[in-house]
């Protein structure tokens, strides 16, 4: 997310259940039970903090060590209110370091076991979406998991006319340039990353999937 999303913060998540329900917090959600109990985690484009709450209702015992950025300071601000005013998050033995920066601008240390990218590519077009992979990829761990969850383009003509619009209202209020979604199975192939795990929802709207290194 660029820090445009400043400007939807207090009213992003509201909106996203009032369109979806709890459609993007179930997809989110599919396959972090996979996540190993001692894992070093990176959030990438981690909005206002949902994630945080999910990872310590499953990992309540675990002993996570997570590093969240976010471009957006008013997101960062919200995420870290959930963890000061939620009982399990205060609690959860895992640790949170916040990087309140654009990805391609954050100073990242060492190899994480887990990456998690949600509905956060659908920001960049290709050529940035690659860069943003390729930045990644040195701190990606020897079998590690990357976790990604995103819109697709089902093909249909409703799924096609909603994304239509969701680029043109965040285009306007957030100041989204991108108008369409990067081809990011073709991305994550070039550079070497294969799908082991894939679930679509909303008739194939939304897909989550775990990624990993290939192996040839």
């Amino acid at each position: 997310m660029n820090n445009g999303y400043n400007n939807a913060a207090f009213f992003y998540d509201r909106l996203a259940r009032l369109v979806f329900g709890n459609k993007l917090q179930q997809a989110q959600a599919t396959f972090l039970h996979l996540i190993p109990q001692d894992a070093r985690v990176l959030i990438v484009g981690g909005g206002s903090g949902w994630k945080l709450e999910e990872l310590a209702r499953i990992y309540h015992n675990s002993k996570l060590s997570i590093t969240y950025v976010e471009a957006a300071p008013k997101m960062v601000e919200l995420a870290q209110k959930r963890i000061t005013s939620d009982p399990a998050l205060s609690e959860a033995p895992f640790l949170t370091n916040f990087i309140t920066a654009p990805i391609q601008d954050a100073q990242l240390g060492g190899h994480y076991d887990v990456i998690i990218t949600a509905f956060f590519f659908d920001n960049f077009n290709d050529h940035e979406a690659g860069d943003i992979v390729s930045k990644l990829l040195p701190h990606f761990a020897t079998g590690g998991q990357w976790f990604y969850t995103d819109f697709r383009n089902s093909g249909a003509t409703n799924h096609k006319l909603l994304l239509k619009s969701m680029y043109l209202f965040f285009g306007l209020i957030c100041g989204l340039s991108n108008r369409q979604l990067p081809d990011m199975y073709r991305i994550f192939d070039k550079r070497g990353l294969m799908p082991v795990h894939v679930k679509q929802l909303m008739n194939g709207l939304i897909e989550s999937a775990v990624y990993i290194k290939s192996m040839t």
